[in-house]
């Protein structure tokens, strides 16, 4: 879709539409890893067992100073084991975990011409994009540019030391979800432990709380001083990388930037994706005209059984929906600056996060809403979630 055109679906309430920014066909290499190209080539030797050729490639990592670790774990490896630890699933030497999860990322990349799964619609103030492979211990940076959003760098993390899916405080598990950056915590104010500083996350955000999960301090930080390498899972929930590049990322990274972190990302062709897209807003553009009808009745069905917000369930929105529009002659209703987020972990779930101007015959209001959509069995999209954020 032409990020410059707005489908004919969206009306005059959703013109501001215009400036999404969609994300573009990614790069078919991982970027900026050279040295990981050969690490992928020397374990696809090792793994067809053509050990040779494995250790010629792992020599040329010695004289790199990241990969120099890895690569002298990995020759002590092939050159001592019948069978490399390496090709374990989930190797117990740290250095040789941290070799197999950029291995893998070898071959779990995006494929040429596809696009993030999770991202319908990013409003325009965002410049980035941060996305978080809990499986393959990767982050990818998306960067706005003149055909939208772009793979702008891939970096190894490590993350909880029990994985993805948090539920509780003290679980060590990374939570999976839509989270927002708050901002940055300097070195000075942290202990060595946090390396060059934090970007601290809104874990839990409102889906996570509708869950009843709990806990808290979940950040993208530095790795503790002097510990240059960490394995896959090293954490106690947080997503930590080197302190080289987390000192690129919080150069980059606003305050609200979102991050998304899927136990293993998805990505689909444009055209999918675009399915779905206007799904959602075509859902969405009704749901607005609805309200604007003051038809009550054609407005609540947009709202699913299980509905729930600050007032209560879907009895108490009802009631309280019907008694405010009967005060109304007429209602005018905007929206700007839409994030629409396939929610990870979640099937057929929507997180839309945008600006409302509402304006009626004796009220009007500003403010940013939040509501999560979800597809039912019938095929139609109702809302679970609505509030203010």
């Amino acid at each position: 879709m032409d990020e410059r055109r707005t489908p004919p679906l969206l009306g005059m309430g959703l013109s501001s539409l215009l400036f999404w920014s969609l994300a573009a066909p990614l790069t078919a290499e991982p970027i900026g890893h050279d040295w990981e190209s050969t690490l992928g080539r020397a374990l696809d030797a090792a793994a067809q067992g053509r050990r040779d050729v494995a250790l010629e490639q792992i020599r040329r990592l010695l004289s790199r100073r990241e990969a120099a670790p890895l690569a002298e774990a990995l020759l002590a490896d092939l050159q001592h084991r019948p069978t490399p630890e390496v090709l374990a699933e989930r190797p117990a030497n740290p250095l040789l975990a941290e070799a197999r999860a950029r291995w893998r990322h070898q071959h779990h990349h995006p494929a040429p011409g596809e696009q993030s799964a999770y991202l319908l619609a990013v409003a325009s103030h965002h410049r980035h994009v941060v996305l978080i492979d809990i499986g393959d211990s990767r982050l990818y940076l998306l960067q706005r540019g003149p055909g939208g959003l772009r793979l702008a760098g891939d970096y190894y993390v490590s993350v909880g030391k029990q994985g993805g899916g948090k539920v509780r405080e003290g679980d060590q598990r990374t939570p999976i979800g839509v989270y927002r950056i708050t901002g940055f915590i300097a070195p000075k104010d942290l202990s060595p432990f946090y390396g060059a500083g934090a970007l601290p996350l809104t874990y839990p955000n409102r889906w996570d709380r509708l869950q009843g999960r709990t806990g808290r301090g979940i950040w993208i930080h530095g790795n503790p001083i002097g510990e240059a390498q960490r394995p896959p899972r090293a954490s106690d929930g947080c997503v930590t990388l080197a302190n080289e590049k987390l000192e690129t990322l919080r150069r980059r990274l606003d305050p609200g930037t979102p991050v998304i972190i899927a136990q293993r990302l998805q990505w689909q062709a444009p055209e999918e994706i675009a399915r779905v897209r206007e799904e959602v807003l075509s859902a969405l553009e009704q749901w607005r005209r609805d309200w604007e009808s003051l038809d009550a009745t054609a407005y609540l069905a947009h709202y699913a059984d299980d509905f729930r917000s600050e007032r209560g369930d879907l009895k108490a929105w009802r009631a309280y929906k019907r008694r405010i529009n009967a005060r109304k002659r007429w209602i005018r209703v905007t929206i700007s600056d839409l994030d629409l987020f396939r929610y990870p972990g979640e099937p057929d779930l929507v997180q839309a996060i945008y600006t409302q101007d509402y304006r009626s015959s004796n009220y009007r209001e500003r403010s940013v809403k939040e509501q999560f959509w979800r597809r039912g069995t019938d095929g139609h999209w109702r809302i679970v979630y609505e509030g203010s954020r």
